[in-house]
């Protein structure tokens, strides 16, 4: 074959994903390289690079790697930015195997050799590519030589250049190469305007994972992707808070690491009343590992959650009970609560004892009328008094507004509405300057004031 006609096959590989049959067609295809002798350029590079982005490691792809690297070692080309951008981020999924770090000196070389800046995009696509390179003697080799072009870049990184650069370290312990991408990343952090996304803020601090506290250049990278965090205008996922907090388990208990654990912890809470349970325990095994005060709080936040969530449900109502409440009163239903039966009704509230028809519960002259709770010690309620009493409370009645009733217990009158409950004061009555009226989130009508705040009487 000629290598043209190789290379435009393998490439044609990039988007059929790592399948059997993929994966076959990779295993025909390396002999063929094996073979080819001709010399290649850059164009020939970045087509059979681009065709492995999608393999992770194996014997297919082994045996690729080995059969390409005296091609490309050979190229009569001064190899491009570009080339080297694409080379490598063709790594990302295989790059752990000997086969690939064996071409990893040849791109360092190329890396420093080149005369051209590298643009932002060639530097976010090169480091992405690291990502599963492991922290070997030749992937730093080829971090310290981006760290180089990274340093030079006069281009303003956004968001997701960040992201990619930072993410491409995550495997990558403290070194010399790591802190010198660190050191000159971090004024594009700080000069980046546009706010990060929440993936891109995430897959950054997943890029410190392999980082100590020991790292000045690390913990001064992690407070500015707080500001970051802090100011990101969406909510982190489940799975982007496990990558935010796994990037902080050798970072130490300082006061980066609080700062970024507190800008987290609205998040956090949020994604345990909305997350399924096996993403939650994800997110605790990499908070358990941060350690310190803040961490801490918010392992208890997701215990707390997890354990209401494996709690059991109350047992439904048997078919009696059912039946029993086509025979309440109206608006009244039954359910049980820790084993007992009780009654329950919008307005006038819960009760231990079968209800009839009843009014609401005496309450102190002055005070509005509370609402009804399960007690063993309430009875029912008592019943009003005779049709000259309705008729009186009939007349009561007269100009309320719309919704509202009137009633009589004993000697007091009171209001009631099927939303806004009972009450002793009229509705509709005219307040004293200064004075509104409200309903509680209760369902209470209550009172307000500037300066004198807040009562259930109507002033």
């Amino acid at each position: 074959w000629k290598f043209h006609n190789a290379a435009a096959a393998l490439y044609g590989l990039q988007r059929c994903g790592d399948t059997e049959v993929s994966r076959a067609l990779l295993g025909a295809l390396a002999p063929q390289f094996a073979r080819i002798a001709e010399p290649i350029n850059n164009q020939g590079i970045s087509m059979v690079f681009s065709g492995l982005q999608s393999f992770r490691e194996g014997p297919e792809v082994s045996a690729m790697l080995a059969a390409l690297r005296p091609n490309v070692e050979g190229c009569i080309e001064e190899i491009s930015g570009q080339t080297i951008s694409i080379a490598l981020h063709g790594l990302q999924r295989c790059g752990g195997s000997p086969e690939a770090r064996s071409l990893l000196p040849f791109f360092a070389n190329a890396t420093a050799a080149c005369k051209k800046p590298f643009s932002v995009r060639q530097l976010a696509g090169a480091f992405y590519g690291l990502r599963v390179c492991g922290d070997a003697p030749e992937t730093r080799a080829v971090v310290g030589a981006l760290a180089a072009k990274l340093e030079e870049c006069r281009e303003p990184l956004n968001g997701q250049a960040v992201a990619n650069i930072l993410y491409g370290l995550q495997n990558l312990t403290d070194s010399p190469e790591v802190k010198a991408v660190l050191r000159a990343i971090l004024p594009h952090i700080s000069a980046c305007k546009q706010p990060f996304k929440t993936y891109q803020a995430a897959m950054a601090l997943q890029g410190l994972r392999g980082c100590t506290e020991a790292s000045s250049e690390a913990l001064a990278v992690l407070a500015a992707l707080t500001a970051k965090v802090a100011a990101c205008q969406e909510t982190f996922a489940p799975n982007q808070l496990y990558m935010a907090f796994s990037g902080l388990r050798h970072l130490g208990p300082g006061s980066e690491v609080r700062d970024l654990i507190s800008s987290l912890r609205p998040h956090l809470e949020l994604a345990a009343t909305q997350a399924n349970p096996a993403r939650l325990r994800h997110v605790l095994k990499a908070l358990e590992v941060v350690g310190g005060p803040e961490a801490e709080v918010c392992v208890e936040v997701l215990r707390r959650r997890l354990a209401a969530m494996a709690a059991p449900e109350a047992p439904a109502l048997g078919v009696a009970e059912v039946a029993a409440t086509a025979s309440l009163p109206a608006g009244w239903s039954v359910h049980r609560h820790e084993g007992r039966i009780y009654y329950f009704h919008e307005v006038l509230g819960s009760q231990w004892t079968r209800p009839q028809d009843v009014a609401p519960q005496t309450a102190s002259s002055g005070s509005a009328p509370s609402a009804v709770r399960p007690s063993a010690e309430r009875g029912g309620k008592e019943a009003l008094r005779g049709a000259g009493e309705a008729a009186a409370v009939a007349q009561e009645a007269e100009g309320l507004p719309a919704g509202w009733s009137v009633h009589r217990r004993d000697d007091q009158v009171y209001y009631s509405h099927d939303i806004h409950g009972s009450q002793w004061s009229m509705p509709g009555a005219s307040l004293p300057d200064g004075w509104a009226v409200h309903v509680g989130p209760c369902g209470r009508t209550y009172y307000h004031h500037e300066q004198h705040g807040s009562r259930w009487e109507m002033p």
